[in-house]
């Protein structure tokens, strides 16, 4: 039903709109300004085209107004001017299409077509040379501005369109092996990349792409994690987990080294330091060293907390005359409430090393720690009548005593009453925290870029 009425009321607004222009434009067609009433006439026509007088107006004026632009194409050709005829033409072809959009033919005479076919012809072949020029001295911009123009007007003309995309890419393609001579192979890879995409393989982009990739591949050994103390009983993180968090960045540039082909003894020395230059010439050129510094996990005792409040009573009773009246009546009572807090923490740090230099590559500390806390009421009794409040003496009424009978703290107590007593498990929370830790370790790992 509200469809309904939303698309009756988007009609009524279009056919008010429709005839709103339709009068000015009969305004416009009076006084003889026959472009303003043709532009008038074309717009109530888009939004309503079953009226037949405004077809007909927008039909008289657009005419007009196209006959006006079709001389002016004439002039252009009779005097020579191949690109303004060219433009000119176009202006006359557009209007005449836009016209014939909203269902109002207008007369375009046949000789005009011929007229430009005749004159585009040599714009173009003029054209083409002029580009070609700048092309042969590398000036790429002039070049392609010229060939796009070609190109729109002419699609399949002689070479235009290979010639546009050497104009537009061979400056890219250039920078790109600027950048793999400098040894920048991630800009490089990047910039062949976007090349290879666009044109579908300029030159031997596609094949440098990948050779820029593979010298700018960084091969990293992940050895055995480290966990110091105590947390080795509770660490929640495995070599696995770092590796497949990496890997899930799928950067193109990070490749992560099988730890079983390497000896112990050719990662490590003999006081425990990293061979660096064994595995250097072993094709590892980091090496990324991660430690377990702390691991907590908290499994919260519930508190259990003792409330007063009041159960309330509604009396109903007749007056002495009849009426029918209601008493409250207010008798003190206790409530549970319960709350309880669990928790878990990761600490872990990380470096990783060059191989070749054994220069610090990137490095932090991180840490995360995950919480749950519940907080509920428990009622024995009926928890409508139950009201919050204070006494201080179950068997004697004192001034500190206080009942809340007020829609606001009702509302509150039975939110409380009503609350979840679930929490999330401890091991649920260590397991949170540890993949937050990974997942930053994985993204620092994947925005390294030797560079910047």
């Amino acid at each position: 039903m509200r469809l309904s009425i939303l698309f009756l009321s988007l009609v009524m607004l279009t056919g008010c709109a429709a005839h709103r222009y339709a009068k000015k434009a009969e305004k416009f067609d009076e006084a003889g300004l026959y472009k303003d009433a043709a532009e008038f006439y074309y717009e109530s026509v888009k939004r309503k085209r079953t009226k037949v007088e405004t077809k007909l107006g927008l039909q008289k004026n657009g005419q007009l107004v196209l006959n006006d632009l079709l001389t002016e194409f004439e002039k252009d050709y009779q005097q020579n001017e191949t690109q303004e005829a060219v433009y000119s033409y176009e202006a006359a072809k557009n209007y005449h299409d836009k016209v014939a959009g909203v269902g109002v033919d207008l007369t375009f005479p046949d000789r005009y077509h011929a007229y430009y076919d005749e004159v585009k012809n040599t714009f173009i072949a003029d054209k083409y040379i002029e580009a070609s020029e700048h092309l042969d001295r590398e000036e790429f911009d002039k070049a392609a501005t010229i060939f796009k123009e070609i190109v729109r007007i002419s699609p399949n003309y002689k070479d235009a369109r290979r010639k546009l995309e050497t104009a537009v890419y061979e400056p890219h393609y250039r920078k790109a092996n600027n950048y793999f001579d400098e040894g920048q192979y991630r800009s490089a890879y990047y910039l062949f990349e976007q090349i290879a995409q666009e044109t579908g393989g300029y030159k031997d982009a596609t094949n440098l792409q990948q050779e820029a990739r593979e010298k700018g591949t960084i091969d990293i050994l992940i050895p055995a994690i480290e966990v110091s103390g105590t947390s080795r009983r509770t660490n929640p993180v495995s070599l696995s987990e770092i590796t497949n968090a990496i890997a899930e960045q799928q950067n193109p540039f990070i490749n992560i080294v099988d730890k079983s082909a390497f000896s112990q003894n050719k990662i490590k020395n003999r006081d425990g330091s990293y061979n660096l230059k064994a595995l250097n010439l072993a094709g590892v050129e980091a090496v990324l060293h991660v430690q377990i510094n702390d691991v907590k996990k908290i499994e919260g005792k519930t508190h259990v907390k003792t409330e007063r409040g009041y159960i309330k009573e509604v009396h109903v009773y007749k007056d002495d005359e009849g009426v029918e009246r209601k008493k409250e009546t207010f008798s003190k009572t206790t409530y549970k409430v319960y709350n309880k807090t669990n928790s878990a923490s990761v600490r872990m740090s990380y470096k990783m090393l060059s191989t070749a230099t054994a220069s610090l590559m990137i490095t932090d500390d991180l840490k995360d720690t995950r919480t749950d806390a519940v907080e509920f009421g428990r009622y024995q009794g009926d928890l409508k009548k139950l009201v919050p409040g204070y006494w201080k003496s179950r068997k004697y009424d004192s001034d500190e005593d206080v009942i809340h009978d007020n829609t606001y703290r009702i509302r509150q107590l039975r939110r409380l009453m009503n609350a979840s007593d679930k929490i999330t498990k401890v091991s649920y929370l260590l397991e949170s925290a540890a993949d937050n830790v990974v997942a930053r370790l994985a993204s620092a790992v994947n925005n390294y870029n030797p560079e910047n």
